[in-house]
């Protein structure tokens, strides 16, 4: 999408002051948004040692590149004196595909050098270049000799286990090698592209990033994908779940649809409100809202914003909402005014990750949202949210307002209709 420059209306809100809102947001949301969704090519917990434009060689035509390793709470890649290949961490650690796509090329007889060593002849090593579209291959080197698990030809799968990580090529200490690029060629030219979904684990706690490019001395990792709230959060189409609040016994339906753009959406049953969304397997995420905002959609839709599918106690989830979505009344109208040339209104959405249980029968989760409409020389309105998860879905959906009393809804299984 064009963000900075005029463009036809895909979804029409008919106003452009609430249009200018959504490609703002939209802009802020999914701007960095790659346009081919690539993972980290390993499991666990990975040191980046080097990033783009790197002190050693990721420069000029190769600077757009990763190298990876694992270290220990000691900040050391190996264990015992470090002189052997085998006392790494991450030497013959799986090397796994980031996307789908075909094997293009491949090397896998190169010896692996001993520690401090390098081959100059062969600098990329043992490498395997996937192809996932026309114009971006992956590429991935210093692999273990006679490692390679796939074949030139071969499709393979996002996450499939194609070698193992080594010590090949110019290489003095085992690491990965990861970098894009435009052809099948090894030592391509590399690609300037984000990784998505990942996260990274710091001192001050762990944090998510949905597009971004991993940083040197940075720890990174997949999302380490939790059953309960991958089911839990599992909307297909054709199906719906059943509200119903605890005290009045009052109920409410979702119908779980899609259009005929595909676009998966929430149906409010009662009211006709409608909230679409996407499931990217480890991420969740509401992309617009329609309908009236007294209904329990509106609610579960700024409760449960975005979720990511891995539980990190403490991780907080941040994004921001279309101003029109949480502001009325006057404000709205100045706001409107001023809109093309200002805005002094901003929305805040915040996921924290509360507790899980170690119950493995039935596993138990909460997570705690809130969101705010900040206004100058005003404290801002500010709604907040509890998700209760138990089993296999989601339990309840607690509804805090400081001008009301909590509501709370207990959700049924979903059934087929």
């Amino acid at each position: 999408r064009h963000f900075n420059k005029p463009e036809l209306v895909i979804h029409q809100q008919f106003s452009p002051e609430n249009n200018l809102y959504s490609q703002l947001t939209n802009k802020a949301r999914f701007g960095k948004f790659s346009w081919f969704k690539v993972a980290l090519p390993f499991w666990g917990e990975w040191a980046v040692t080097q990033a783009h434009n790197g002190e050693i060689t990721h420069k000029e035509n190769w600077r757009h590149a990763w190298d990876f390793e694992i270290f220990d709470e000691k900040e050391k890649s190996y264990r015992e004196t470090g002189a052997r290949v085998s006392d790494y961490y991450c030497y013959n650690k799986p090397v796994l595909a980031p996307a789908d796509g075909y094997v293009e090329n491949m090397v896998d007889h190169i010896d692996d050098n001993s520690i401090g060593e390098a081959n100059l002849e062969e600098s990329w090593g043992n490498t395997i270049v996937i192809r996932h579209t026309e114009s971006l291959y992956s590429s991935l080197s210093h692999l273990k000799k006679e490692s390679v698990k796939v074949s030139k030809g071969q499709f393979v799968k996002k996450g499939e286990i194609i070698a193992s990580c080594g010590n090949s090529g110019r290489s003095p200490v085992p690491h990965l090698h990861f970098q894009f690029q435009s052809t099948p060629q090894i030592g391509s030219n590399t690609l300037d592209l984000p990784l998505r979904n990942y996260i990274k684990k710091a001192a001050s706690g762990f944090q998510f990033h949905s597009s971004d490019y991993p940083q040197i001395n940075e720890i990174v990792s997949n999302i380490e994908g939790n059953e309960l709230l991958q089911k839990s959060f599992n909307f297909i189409p054709g199906r719906e779940i059943i509200f119903e609040n605890k005290k009045s016994k009052e109920t409410k339906t979702f119908e779980i649809k899609a259009d005929y753009l595909n676009n998966s959406y929430l149906l409010c049953a009662e009211t006709g409100a409608k909230a679409f969304f996407v499931n990217e397997n480890e991420l969740f995420y509401f992309t617009h809202f329609e309908g009236d905002k007294k209904s329990l959609l509106y609610y579960f839709y700024l409760g449960s914003y975005k979720v990511i599918f891995g539980f990190y106690r403490g991780l907080k989830i941040e994004d921001q909402f279309p101003i029109n979505v949480l502001s009325h009344g006057f404000l709205k109208y100045i706001q409107d005014f001023v809109a093309p040339f200002y805005l002094f209104t901003k929305s805040k959405y915040e996921l924290e990750y509360v507790k899980s249980s170690d119950n493995f029968s039935t596993p138990e989760m909460k997570l705690h949202s809130e969101v705010s409409l900040d206004i100058p020389f005003k404290s801002g309105n500010k709604l907040s949210f509890d998700l209760l998860l138990k089993g296999d879905s989601l339990e309840r959906f607690i509804i805090y307002d400081k001008q009301k009393e909590p509501s709370e809804w207990e959700i049924q299984k979903d059934t087929s209709f």
